[in-house]
């Protein structure tokens, strides 16, 4: 299958950027990791109906976060039906879901507080007290989810910190010589600094995806009710 195909590129580019990374080729190993999260990102959107073969290598830009947000408010509907909860729990839900992917996309520009949002997301249960009311049944509600709740946010947020067009000035001077790869991805540059714990994102947003096709191996969004990116 497609998405499969893609998922297998992913890991293979993430290989080919640590590989790159360590040798200190690090524009290369930008580009590489790049591509690793643009596909791995589409092989999620594509297995999850949320994206059309023939719209795969669009640039998905603004549509995206919109994208994954309808995506967790259908997903948790179903899960509502599923585990019979109450519509409280599962608006409560939402918002705790649509406010992680606001923080990361508001931590877009900044590599570090990307990686801290990142990780948090390991954590993000503890932000729920345990005093208020409901709290026990809005956290096991939303704890069967966690493989998909990490893995979407953590590609998300990876591919608002390595856009596309990194593709582009990772490999190619500007026209006028003066923006050149190799002086930009040096080793003062963000993305190389942090280098290590954005490859180790992606390695666990593997394995999260991986789990999390096991466990919701269905389709839960209809690209023909206008739902496509």
């Amino acid at each position: 299958m497609l998405e499969k195909a893609l998922l297998d590129i992913a890991k293979k580019d993430l290989e080919a950027s640590k590989y790159l990374f360590d040798g200190g080729f690090y524009p290369h190993a930008v580009f590489y990791l790049q591509q690793s999260v643009e596909k791995a990102l589409k092989s999620f959107l594509l297995k999850y109906g949320m994206i059309k073969k023939n719209t795969l290598k669009a640039n998905m830009g603004h549509n995206l976060k919109r994208g994954i947000v309808i995506f967790f408010k259908q997903t948790l509907e179903l899960g509502k039906k599923r585990q019979n909860v109450d519509e409280k729990i599962k608006r409560r839900a939402e918002k705790n879901v649509e406010k992680l992917i606001d923080s990361i996309n508001s931590s877009k520009a900044n590599v570090e507080e990307t990686i801290r949002m990142i990780n948090g997301i390991e954590n993000m249960f503890d932000l729920i007290s345990t005093e208020e009311p409901g709290a026990k049944e809005l956290i096991n509600f939303l704890s069967p989810y966690f493989p998909i709740i990490y893995s979407i946010a953590a590609l998300f947020g990876l591919s608002l910190l390595i856009p596309q067009n990194c593709a582009e000035n990772t490999r190619y001077p500007s026209n006028d010589g003066k923006q050149n790869p190799l002086k930009i991805y040096d080793e003062k540059n963000p993305l190389i600094r942090s280098y290590g714990d954005l490859a180790r994102i992606m390695e666990k947003a593997f394995l999260r995806y991986e789990d999390m096709s096991k466990k919701f191996p269905e389709q839960t969004i209809n690209c023909d009710e206008g739902n496509c990116l």
